[in-house]
């Protein structure tokens, strides 16, 4: 069960994928949400191949699945299906079969998902309602599910709603269980918590920490982030002002060393909605834009987008706003409500290689196909956004003295992907300043 369309067609098409390795005969069966356009390539690309595919999504949240209490819907041939029912007797309480098409059930699922967002958003809107004019929003649940809407959608997202109540929702790798455990101590709500041996890539833990949440909003925090005092008051007041089509909220943030000293604020001078296209090209201008702990997104805006793909690796984040601004725009608000710690020794990491310019420049190549800005502009951006990414790097370098591990990075604007979108006119006298600044040591070092 993959991200998205994205995430299936790498592990499917690309090198060593699902389609080269798998064997004559052989069932590739997919539970990924994803579009009728993707599986109908599946089943045809695994036809010629001689393979099976079944396309088999499921409804029930991730405590559903740890008891096996899934719901199945599942298409395919008739001979296929037979061969992998034992799978989703293992998984589920029901498999209902709705065709031998299996983008058949891609579309059911897809549906159900629209529907299940449908309940969400009205039952926001009516507790609102009821709510401020004085009615307890419990007691107005309990009327609801004891009457005309008992079914289980009504209560476990209707419990959420009527709540307000922060969750923490934790995925961990660490053997020693430290970070869960400072975590959890003395933590007052509601917790989900996942120990994954082995322990997940990055992405791949983010998605975790999604899936195994109940609420309606999610914000990510990595183990060395935090929030600031007053940061749940101002999130909830921000949810609770948001309007239907709005699922991004974007805060202030609060720049921190690996010590907890402030060196730095970021935040917006004013409360501001910014449409689709502002919204893109202040994210793709600006590498530095969006701190991922300040975001705070709608769940089904998230998974009706798909989770963060694993494809792009690091770029995963950004790929995310990208696809989320696109439709949504975002709402900057002033409050800064959590910490965002960044580490000398993030210096020498190895985040500033060629690999992460070109998973970047596929972000921007997704922003050009979404259609929502002309080519030209995101281009330029695109300049901004690398000469912007590059001098950061040299910049943390050589404020640590490393003057020729700076001009390493600087050599990053010789690569194609970085020549091709032409030189920034903002950034420039920048580069130029660091290009002088480590002219010696380029000497040096070679």
């Amino acid at each position: 069960m993959l991200a998205n369309d994205e995430a299936v067609e790498a592990v499917t098409f690309g090198d060593g994928g699902i389609l080269a390795s798998l064997a004559a005969g052989s069932v590739h069966v997919s539970s990924s949400t994803i579009s009728e356009a993707l599986s109908e390539r599946l089943t045809a690309a695994h036809a010629d191949a001689g393979q099976g595919f079944v396309a088999a999504p499921v409804f029930g949240r991730p405590e559903a699945a740890a008891a096996a209490k899934l719901f199945v819907v599942a298409a395919g041939a008739k001979a296929t299906l037979q061969t992998v029912s034992p799978t989703f007797d293992a998984i589920g309480q029901r498999t209902f079969v709705v065709s031998e098409e299996p983008k058949a059930a891609n579309l059911v699922k897809l549906s159900g998902n629209f529907l299940i967002a449908s309940v969400i958003e009205s039952l926001g809107e009516a507790m609102a309602l009821v709510g401020k004019a004085g009615v307890d929003k419990q007691e107005y649940l309990e009327i609801l599910t004891s009457t005309l809407f008992g079914a289980p959608v009504y209560k476990t997202y209707g419990g959420l709603v009527a709540g307000e109540k922060f969750e923490l929702a934790g995925s961990d790798g660490d053997a020693s269980g430290a970070v869960a455990h400072r975590l959890l101590t003395g933590w007052p709500g509601g917790h989900q918590y996942v120990w994954n041996r082995p322990p997940l890539p990055l992405v791949e833990n983010m998605n975790r920490a999604v899936e195994i949440s109940t609420g309606q909003w999610v914000m990510q925090l990595d183990d060395d982030d935090y929030l600031l005092p007053g940061a749940g008051e101002a999130m909830l007041e921000a949810i609770r002002r948001a309007g239907p089509g709005e699922a991004v909220l974007l805060f202030g943030v609060q720049i921190v060393d690996g010590g907890g000293v402030r060196r730095r604020e970021q935040r917006f001078r004013r409360e501001r909605y910014l449409e689709p296209k502002e919204a893109l090209r202040r994210l793709l201008r600006n590498s530095s834009f969006v701190r991922e702990p300040t975001a705070v997104v709608r769940r089904t805006a998230m998974e009706g987008e798909g989770l963060f793909d694993t494809s792009v690796g690091g770029a995963a984040d950004t790929d995310m706003w990208v696809r989320l601004f696109s439709r949504y725009g975002v709402r900057c608000l002033p409050q800064a409500t959590c910490a965002y710690t960044i580490h000398e020794a993030a210096a020498t990491t190895g985040m500033w290689n060629p690999g992460t310019i070109r998973a970047n420049g596929e972000i921007f190549n997704r922003a050009v196909a979404r259609g929502i800005v002309p080519e030209p502009a995101i281009r330029r951006w695109q300049a901004d956004w690398y000469h912007q990414f590059i001098l950061a790097g040299a910049y943390r370098r050589l404020r640590l003295g490393r003057r020729a591990e700076a001009r390493g990075v600087l050599r990053l604007f010789d690569l194609p992907e970085v020549r091709d979108v032409g030189v920034s006119p903002k950034w420039l006298p920048v580069r130029a300043a660091f290009t002088a600044a480590t002219a010696g040591a380029r000497r040096t070092a070679n």
